[in-house]
């Protein structure tokens, strides 16, 4: 059908035009799936337990005048440690992390971040101040382009056992397709949600 043409095809040029942005965000998300844990193995100090008014003295006193906390996030690698994240007035960002009773562990200067803060860095927004908007552009471009494979390979009613199993035999170019639609189908849903999360954030 036209509408079925229609769909493969800019379902084709939309995977085509973006598919190198699309592997290196999947590479460096890989890679950083365990930043915090990897950041903390490399950061000495001993445990303190969370004192919140000790935290807000501590922030007070980073925070330049006309700056801003920004967000504070759980190291996740090591009980009671926090990332925290500012800007000074003219908007330079900067982050320290901290134990649980305010003491400063880690504060990287600028250019200090090493390759996990680089790939961090990447991930979330190409490094530049503009590099988000682009990231959450591709997200749900991502996003509709999965929606469209996933339309464009819908059995119909009675021949989902056949879509779901790759073939093994035939032309070459007959089984990479085949292939193509079972995984789509099979992985389909799960790599929406995915994406769909990871651009919310």
């Amino acid at each position: 059908p036209t509408l079925r043409r229609s769909i493969l095809k800019l379902h084709r040029w939309l995977s085509l035009g973006a598919a190198l942005f699309w592997l290196l965000q999947a590479l460096t998300g890989v890679l950083i799936v365990f930043h915090w844990e990897i950041t903390d193995a490399g950061i000495t100090g001993s445990h303190r337990p969370t004192d919140l008014a000790a935290i807000e003295r501590r922030i007070d006193a980073l925070v330049p005048p006309g700056g801003k906390i920004t967000s504070i996030w759980t190291a996740a690698g090591a009980p009671d440690r926090y990332k925290v994240y500012y800007e000074d007035a003219e908007g330079a960002k900067t982050s320290v992390r901290i134990a649980g009773d305010g003491t400063v562990l880690h504060a990287p200067k600028p250019g200090e971040e090493g390759l996990m803060g680089f790939l961090v860095g990447f991930h979330h927004d190409l490094l530049g101040k503009w590099g988000s908007w682009l990231v959450s552009i591709s997200g749900v471009l991502l996003c509709t382009n999965l929606i469209l494979g996933i339309m464009a390979a819908w059995p119909r009613r009675g021949t989902w056992g056949r879509a779901l199993r790759p073939a093994m035999r035939g032309p070459a170019a007959a089984r990479l397709y085949s292939w193509h639609r079972a995984l789509g189908l099979w992985v389909g849903i799960p790599a929406l949600v995915i994406a769909a999360t990871g651009t919310l954030l």
